[in-house]
């Protein structure tokens, strides 16, 4: 291989090196957390077998939680959520939280009974 044919290729795979890395070189954004508790409103005692759904209305993929102690503790990418709460027994309850770089946010549910059914 000639000189010239192995410094052109030196610089080629360089530049393809470079290029391949430039899209990989933004860090990704670090992540927040939502953690909580669900519980009767007026005894304040934790609800077993209560869920959350956690929905990103930008169209990212929704969450689904069991809670089965009455607390809960997510990870969530930094934005604007919708947080639905139900158990059995129970009137569901939602909320809007914002989830920051991170931070943590805290969504004490409280759940009135359901006289309804």
């Amino acid at each position: 291989m000639t000189t010239m044919r192995l410094h052109f290729l030196i610089v080629s795979l360089a530049a393809f090196l470079c290029s391949a890395a430039r899209g990989q070189a933004v860090p990704r954004a670090s992540e927040g957390k939502l953690i909580g508790d669900v519980a009767d409103k007026a005894e304040n005692t934790p609800i077993p077998k209560a869920f959350l759904l956690v929905h990103r209305p930008d169209g990212q993929k929704d969450v689904i939680v069991k809670v089965s102690d009455g607390r809960f503790q997510l990870t969530l990418a930094p934005g604007l959520y919708d947080v639905f709460v139900a158990a059995s027994g129970f009137s569901p309850s939602c909320r809007k939280m914002k989830i920051s770089q991170g931070q943590t946010a805290v969504f004490k549910a409280r759940l009135e009974p359901d006289t309804w059914h």
